[in-house]
C-alpha cells in the first residue's frame, strides 16, 4: 500500500507479508524398554560384570551397580508403545506423530520526501518476526530481526 501524504512532496509505502506453515510427520524409532533401563537384559546375550568378569545372575544388573549417569538419562527416553518380535522388545518399538510449526512475518515501511526536483530524502523500516519449531528438538527456535 502506498500513496501521497502531501501532493508532490511526501509519500508513504507499507507492506506486510506472512507465511504460516503447519505440518506433521510420523516418526518411528527404537527406544530402550523399561526393563532394559532397570538393568534387566533377559532375552539378550549374557551381560558380564566389568569388574569381576562374571555373568550377572538372571542377566540382570543389580540396581546398585547401574551407573548414575545412566540413571539420570533414563527419563529422557520415550516409553515404547509398539510391540516387536525382536529380542527383549527391541527394534522399532516406538511410533509418534510429531507436528512442526513455522511462521514468518515481514513488515516494511518507507517515507519519501522531495525537497525540490533534485533533492529527496527517504526513510525505510524493515522488521521480520520468524518462529520455527521442529520435532525432535527440545527447544523452540525464535528469531526476530529488524533493520
Amino acid at each position: 500500500m502506498g500513496g501521497p501524504i502531501k501532493r508532490d512532496k511526501l509519500f508513504f509505502f507499507g507492506s506486510y507479508e506472512a507465511l504460516t506453515f503447519r505440518s506433521s510427520t510420523t516418526n518411528q524409532s527404537a527406544q530402550p524398554t523399561v526393563a532394559l533401563l532397570n538393568g534387566d537384559f533377559t532375552g539378550l546375550g549374557t551381560i558380564k560384570d566389568p569388574i569381576s568378569q562374571q555373568a550377572f545372575v538372571g542377566n540382570k544388573i543389580p540396581t546398585s551397580q547401574i551407573n548414575s549417569s545412566a540413571k539420570a538419562l533414563s527419563p529422557y527416553f520415550s516409553v515404547p508403545n509398539r510391540a516387536t518380535t525382536a529380542a527383549a522388545g527391541l527394534g522399532t518399538n516406538y511410533i509418534v506423530n510429531l507436528s512442526s510449526q513455522q511462521h514468518n512475518y515481514r513488515y516494511e515501511g518507507r517515507v519519501d520526501y522531495a525537497f525540490n526536483s533534485t533533492n529527496t530524502l527517504f526513510a525505510r523500516y524493515f522488521y521480520t518476526d520468524t518462529y520455527n519449531y521442529s520435532p525432535g528438538t527440545t527447544e523452540k527456535f525464535v528469531a526476530i530481526s529488524s533493520r
